[in-house]
């Protein structure tokens, strides 16, 4: 198994333990890890634009899955990640920088789900 699949893998775990210790009901399952070649563009919106048009569309983004997140190699700028939108009946499409993955793959997840930041 190569190391970033055993990586996301962790990931996923580590968002579920998020999910346990919020109460919240709901557990994550890997359904497709796929190494995608993208230049990292200096901005998150377009991060999440390539990502879409690499698959060729949102609904092959997703190919069947809930969500999809892409994990990238650096920061754009100060941001760590972002997801397209907040909450449920927007596009559950997010990315998270491997630098901070560990906050930032469990935090896209949330918003993804409607989870805002703290006020």
């Amino acid at each position: 198994m190569s190391k970033p699949v055993q990586n996301i893998r962790n990931l996923i775990d580590l968002a579920n333990d998020a999910m346990i210790n919020s109460d919240v009901p709901v557990r994550f399952t890997e359904f497709c890890i796929q190494e995608i070649d993208l230049q990292e563009s200096p901005s998150s919106s377009q991060r999440l634009r390539d990502l879409i048009n690499a698959a060729g569309g949102v609904d092959r983004t997703l190919n069947t899955a809930d969500i999809a997140i892409l994990m990238a190699g650096s920061q754009a700028g100060s941001v760590a990640g972002q997801v397209m939108n907040i909450g449920p009946g927007g596009t559950p499409v997010g990315w998270a920088a491997q630098s901070f993955e560990r906050v930032a793959f469990p935090h896209e997840i949330g918003h993804i789900f409607g989870a805002r930041h703290n006020r």
